[in-house]
């Protein structure tokens, strides 16, 4: 029987918060034997920043190749993991599910956040746009939270 190889999506963007996801994702492919296909969306918003002084790269999509093969996927690469790294010109949400639609992902991941613009309220998370428009289960991975302190006793008692 030809059993087809499982592919997980992650959306990638180079914060912190990313690789938290994309070193969450590995742990998750290492698990289900699966391969990672690392997305970062480049808007054209991103290049026109990339593009004024005093650093005007020559190849916007170049250089986003190589900071992501190079950089943001090095969780996948320390975790032993199948990945490949693609950098799709649109939007977030449309590179997302263009590219979880064409490698037949198993699911889409991406990083959770409080919504904290106010377009967040409006238009709503990158999460919930994938999962409203796309056909894709979409895995959303909170955010790391700094260790929390013990409680003082006092408090602990008033509970």
């Amino acid at each position: 029987m030809n059993e087809r190889t499982r592919r997980i999506v992650v959306g990638v963007d180079g914060t912190k918060e990313s690789e938290h996801v994309v070193r969450w994702t590995g742990s998750l492919a290492n698990d289900l034997d699966a391969e990672v296909v690392a997305v970062h969306a480049l808007t054209a918003i991103g290049e026109l920043t990339l593009s004024l002084p005093p650093f005007p790269p020559m190849d916007p999509r170049r250089d986003f190749q190589a900071e992501l093969e190079e950089h943001w996927c090095t969780p996948l690469r320390e975790l032993g993991v199948p990945y490949r790294a693609v950098v799709v010109e649109s939007g977030p949400v449309t590179a997302l599910l263009d590219v979880g639609e064409h490698e037949r992902a198993d699911f889409i991941v991406v990083g959770g956040h409080r919504h904290t613009t106010f377009t967040d309220h409006i238009v709503g998370s990158v999460a919930a746009r994938l999962a409203h428009r796309g056909t894709t289960p979409v895995v959303v991975v909170p955010a790391a939270s700094a260790p929390r302190e013990p409680e003082s006793p006092k408090r602990a008692a008033a509970v």
